[in-house]
């Protein structure tokens, strides 16, 4: 049956259409673009679906007749409309908050939902058994070429992907030396490769239609753009950087990584990411730095070796709470970024975390009692909503802390129960209206075994064992359905001081004995509602 004159027309039409799609270089400022050319860039921003719209009737059925080269440009030209780092940014598995969703839009604001959907059809259409052969071909002939005009990383064989020998990378003193190279690499005349607006999406499509098996044939093509996005000054494409790594370590081979050399440069640009913290973007920056040190650590590394366990505690001791706590005490939003990316890094580095107690406990309990001795921030809401999910990602890192350190929490018991009450009273508990919820949890009280009120002689308390820990209790899932609601923050910061306090009893029962009764008495409605039930246990 032949085929729809109108598709055939479209069909004709391809170079026109695609060079409808090219995104002005206005783009590139358009924070500081004048007001008259932010309308014109928003003019052109409505048109784009349509032309997109256009776009897909002309490829309609027939993919198979158009070659390689013509479809290499179809994705050169869509992919920008189908990739925005606001949506990439939330496959951690962290909702991006408002305020950083609000900066990730700002990167690309020719992307709209109308325009992204049919991206994604479009792109979604090229799934023929020729995308292995037009993964290559846009690497190979559009991604490579653009690169090669620019200086190359100092680091990196391109001819095969791997990190070059520190003999290869100097040069001799009178030439200038490896930091002149370095230089060279980031001279603007030498970095031609960001003239070319939505590159980032162009390589991020690439990463993400290459089969697993097939890295090897395209390593040489994929590793210097990559390296290039994550070792640039400009953060903006550091989180490009990030996104198609974090992209790539979901499939490509350890044996590969570490054959190259790849590992160790992927390392150290992940570290050194973590001191950029100053842009608008680097709370999302920090946060898949740190996510992606983790992925890279556990892919590259066997379970309970040293290696795991040296570049584990060199990520937290040195990267988090040297490099960032130490210079960000004054930027919640980065300190905030970090807590959120704390818990699987305290899950890998389990019993290990004793170690940093003295600076995490303290990190962790700070935004639980800042309220109780500051008040609230003069002039804004009496919930803060800021601080409500600062309170919220400290639990959710304190909770599986107070897990894997078990056997060092006795001694910290009465500082995080004083944080948890306080942070309870000042944050939660209203006695005007009665609204909070009670403790869904009880707890079974150790029967009498004498005296307990000496500690420091014969104390029965501290033969008391732990009990297990929050068995059947999904502490990741106490997450706010929105991140940036003062309601549901609130509701999760209740459940979360909850499960925190019953958690810590389960592993100090003494607790049970004097302390929380004690609380229990002192302000039996709202305190009792932070407790657990106490259930005396058969003798």
């Amino acid at each position: 049956m032949p085929r729809p004159m109108a598709t055939s027309s479209h069909h004709h039409l391809l170079p026109e259409l695609l060079e409808s799609l090219d995104l002005p270089q206005e783009f590139k400022k358009y924070e500081n673009a004048t007001p008259q050319q932010q309308e014109a860039l928003q003019s052109w921003t409505q048109k784009a679906p349509s032309r997109l719209n256009d776009l897909k009737l002309a490829l309609q059925g027939r993919y198979e007749d158009i070659d390689i080269e013509a479809l290499g440009k179809v994705v050169a030209k869509v992919s920008p409309f189908a990739y925005d780092v606001a949506s990439l940014c939330g496959d951690d598995g962290h909702a991006a908050y408002e305020e950083e969703r609000n900066v990730l839009g700002n990167e690309t604001p020719w992307i709209t939902p109308s325009s992204k959907a049919s991206a994604q059809e479009i792109l979604l259409s090229l799934d023929t058994p020729r995308k292995g052969a037009l993964v290559k071909h846009v690497l190979e002939h559009i991604v490579k070429p653009i690169f090669r005009a620019s200086n190359p990383h100092p680091h990196i064989n391109p001819a095969t992907g791997r990190s070059l020998p520190p003999s290869k990378v100097g040069r001799p003193p009178q030439q200038g030396g490896v930091s002149s190279i370095t230089q060279d690499f980031f001279e603007s005349e030498g970095q031609i490769w960001k003239n070319t607006i939505g590159l980032g999406a162009i390589v991020y499509w690439c990463i993400d239609n290459i089969e697993p098996g097939t890295y090897m044939d395209v390593w040489h093509l994929i590793v210097p753009p990559v390296m290039t996005f994550l070792d640039d000054y400009q953060p903006r494409y550091k989180l490009w950087g990030l996104l198609v790594a974090q992209r790539m370590l979901r499939d490509v081979s350890p044996n590969l990584l570490k054959t190259t050399g790849i590992h160790g440069l992927l390392k150290s640009s992940f570290r050194k990411i973590l001191a950029h913290q100053d842009s608008p973007l680097s709370p999302t920056i920090l946060r898949l730095s740190i996510s992606q040190s983790l992925s890279l650590t556990l892919l590259t590394t066997s379970e309970g070796s040293k290696d795991r366990f040296d570049n584990l505690t060199e990520l937290l001791g040195e990267g988090i709470i040297d490099n960032i706590w130490t210079y960000t005490f004054d930027k919640p939003e980065a300190i905030r970024a970090t807590l959120d990316a704390l818990p699987e890094l305290i899950q890998a580095l389990d019993i290990g975390c004793t170690r940093f107690l003295q600076s995490l406990l303290p990190q962790l309990l700070h935004p639980l009692t800042l309220p109780s001795n500051q008040g609230p921030i003069p002039g804004r809401p009496s919930l803060d909503l800021l601080q409500l999910q600062l309170q919220n990602s400290a639990l959710r890192a304190l909770i599986p802390l107070m897990r894997v350190c078990a056997p060092r929490i006795h001694g910290w018991r009465l500082t995080i129960l004083d944080a948890l009450v306080r942070c309870w009273v000042t944050m939660v508990s209203d006695p005007s209206d009665g609204s909070t919820t009670a403790s869904p949890y009880q707890f079974e009280v150790p029967a009498n075994q004498g005296d307990s009120d000496d500690e420091d002689e014969g104390d029965v308390r501290e033969a008391l064992k732990p009990t297990g820990y929050l068995e059947n209790v999904d502490v990741e899932g106490l997450r706010p359905l929105n991140p940036s609601s003062i309601e549901d923050n609130q509701r999760c910061l209740t459940a979360l001081l909850q499960t925190a306090a019953y958690g810590l009893v389960q592993l100090c029962p003494s607790l049970a004995i004097v302390e929380y009764p004690q609380l229990s008495k002192l302000d039996p409605k709202s305190l009792g509602e932070l407790l657990p039930k106490l259930k005396a246990q058969a003798p």
